[in-house]
Protein backbone atom coordinates (compact mmCIF):
# COMPACT_ATOMS: atom_id res chain seq x y z
CA UNK A 1 0.00 0.00 0.00
CA UNK A 2 2.48 2.82 0.73
CA UNK A 3 4.07 1.84 -2.78
CA UNK A 4 1.15 3.06 -4.30
CA UNK A 5 0.79 6.02 -2.64
CA UNK A 6 4.13 7.26 -3.70
CA UNK A 7 3.60 6.65 -6.50
CA UNK A 8 0.54 8.66 -7.09
CA UNK A 9 2.32 11.29 -5.10
CA UNK A 10 4.65 11.26 -7.75
CA UNK A 11 2.05 11.00 -10.74
CA UNK A 12 0.24 14.22 -9.20
CA UNK A 13 3.93 16.46 -9.18
CA UNK A 14 4.41 15.46 -12.65
CA UNK A 15 1.13 16.23 -13.59
CA UNK A 16 0.94 19.25 -11.96
CA UNK A 17 5.00 20.02 -13.49
CA UNK A 18 3.26 19.41 -17.25
CA UNK A 19 0.36 21.58 -16.39
CA UNK A 20 2.74 24.23 -15.27
CA UNK A 21 4.46 23.72 -18.43
CA UNK A 22 1.49 23.67 -20.74
CA UNK A 23 0.50 27.60 -19.36
CA UNK A 24 3.99 28.46 -20.35
CA UNK A 25 3.51 27.17 -23.96
CA UNK A 26 0.08 29.12 -24.14
CA UNK A 27 1.01 32.03 -22.95
CA UNK A 28 4.48 31.76 -25.54
CA UNK A 29 2.35 30.83 -28.23
CA UNK A 30 -0.30 34.15 -27.36
CA UNK A 31 2.36 36.24 -26.92
CA UNK A 32 3.65 35.36 -30.54
CA UNK A 33 0.37 35.92 -32.00
CA UNK A 34 0.28 39.13 -31.02
CA UNK A 35 3.22 39.41 -32.49
CA UNK A 36 1.98 38.38 -35.97
CA UNK A 37 -1.13 40.34 -36.23
CA UNK A 38 1.01 43.56 -35.03
CA UNK A 39 3.55 42.81 -38.04
CA UNK A 40 0.54 42.42 -39.94
CA UNK A 41 -0.92 45.38 -39.31
CA UNK A 42 2.62 47.13 -39.87
CA UNK A 43 2.75 45.57 -43.04
CA UNK A 44 3.79 47.70 -45.89
CA UNK A 45 0.99 48.22 -48.71
CA UNK A 46 1.78 48.95 -52.97
CA UNK A 47 0.35 51.75 -54.24
CA UNK A 48 0.32 52.26 -58.21
CA UNK A 49 2.26 55.47 -59.14
CA UNK A 50 3.20 56.98 -62.83
CA UNK A 51 6.72 57.81 -64.00
CA UNK A 52 5.69 60.85 -66.51
CA UNK A 53 7.89 61.42 -69.52
CA UNK A 54 7.25 64.83 -69.27
CA UNK A 55 8.60 65.11 -65.65
CA UNK A 56 12.05 64.05 -65.36
CA UNK A 57 14.66 66.80 -65.14
CA UNK A 58 18.51 67.50 -65.05
CA UNK A 59 20.28 64.88 -62.62
CA UNK A 60 22.59 67.80 -60.20
CA UNK A 61 24.20 64.80 -58.69
CA UNK A 62 27.71 64.46 -59.73
CA UNK A 63 28.08 60.52 -58.49
CA UNK A 64 25.00 59.40 -60.05
CA UNK A 65 25.19 61.35 -63.67
CA UNK A 66 28.69 60.70 -63.86
CA UNK A 67 27.57 57.10 -63.91
CA UNK A 68 25.72 57.87 -66.82
CA UNK A 69 22.59 58.44 -65.28
CA UNK A 70 21.98 62.70 -66.74
CA UNK A 71 18.23 62.36 -65.70
CA UNK A 72 15.91 62.13 -62.02
CA UNK A 73 12.84 61.02 -61.84
CA UNK A 74 11.63 62.29 -58.02
CA UNK A 75 8.23 60.64 -57.07
CA UNK A 76 6.43 62.36 -54.41
CA UNK A 77 5.97 59.52 -52.07
CA UNK A 78 4.44 60.68 -48.36
CA UNK A 79 6.11 59.61 -45.10
CA UNK A 80 9.39 57.90 -46.84
CA UNK A 81 12.48 58.87 -45.28
CA UNK A 82 16.16 58.39 -46.20
CA UNK A 83 16.10 54.94 -43.95
CA UNK A 84 13.59 53.69 -46.06
CA UNK A 85 13.71 51.01 -48.93
CA UNK A 86 11.35 50.74 -51.72
CA UNK A 87 10.08 48.20 -53.85
CA UNK A 88 9.31 49.38 -57.28
CA UNK A 89 7.76 46.86 -59.97
CA UNK A 90 7.21 48.06 -63.54
CA UNK A 91 4.00 46.80 -64.98
CA UNK A 92 5.20 44.55 -68.26
CA UNK A 93 3.62 47.51 -70.44
CA UNK A 94 5.93 50.01 -69.10
CA UNK A 95 9.19 47.56 -69.09
CA UNK A 96 9.82 48.24 -72.90
CA UNK A 97 10.14 51.81 -72.08
CA UNK A 98 12.05 51.77 -69.17
CA UNK A 99 14.76 49.61 -70.97
CA UNK A 100 14.65 51.74 -74.04
CA UNK A 101 15.51 54.89 -71.77
CA UNK A 102 18.62 52.77 -69.77
CA UNK A 103 16.51 53.14 -66.08
CA UNK A 104 18.76 52.49 -63.26
CA UNK A 105 17.31 49.30 -61.96
CA UNK A 106 18.03 50.54 -58.65
CA UNK A 107 15.61 53.37 -57.21
CA UNK A 108 17.15 55.74 -53.81
CA UNK A 109 14.57 57.09 -51.33
CA UNK A 110 14.80 60.41 -50.17
CA UNK A 111 12.23 62.29 -47.27
CA UNK A 112 9.29 62.56 -48.79
CA UNK A 113 10.40 61.25 -52.38
CA UNK A 114 11.62 58.10 -54.18
CA UNK A 115 14.15 59.06 -57.45
CA UNK A 116 14.70 56.97 -60.35
CA UNK A 117 17.64 57.38 -62.63
CA UNK A 118 17.73 57.36 -66.13
CA UNK A 119 20.45 57.42 -69.53
CA UNK A 120 18.16 59.40 -71.63
CA UNK A 121 14.32 60.80 -71.05
CA UNK A 122 11.59 58.11 -71.69
CA UNK A 123 9.30 58.67 -74.27
CA UNK A 124 6.29 57.13 -72.58
CA UNK A 125 4.78 57.28 -69.18
CA UNK A 126 5.52 54.16 -67.09
CA UNK A 127 3.18 52.90 -64.31
CA UNK A 128 4.83 50.84 -61.53
CA UNK A 129 3.52 49.45 -58.34
CA UNK A 130 5.71 50.78 -55.31
CA UNK A 131 5.93 49.56 -51.41
CA UNK A 132 7.73 51.59 -49.30
CA UNK A 133 9.55 49.14 -46.72
CA UNK A 134 10.22 50.83 -43.70
CA UNK A 135 14.03 51.59 -42.50
CA UNK A 136 16.23 51.65 -39.12
CA UNK A 137 14.22 53.72 -36.44
CA UNK A 138 15.43 57.61 -36.63
CA UNK A 139 18.06 57.96 -33.39
CA UNK A 140 17.79 60.26 -30.45
CA UNK A 141 20.63 61.91 -29.83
Amino acid sequence: MNNSLITIKHFREGLERLMALVGEVASTATGALTDLEEAKMDKPTFFTATLTSTEWSDNAGEESAGAGYPYVYNLMAAGATAADGAECILTPQSQSTAARCGMCPTAEVLEGAIRFYAQSLPAEDMTMQVRLIPGAPEQEG
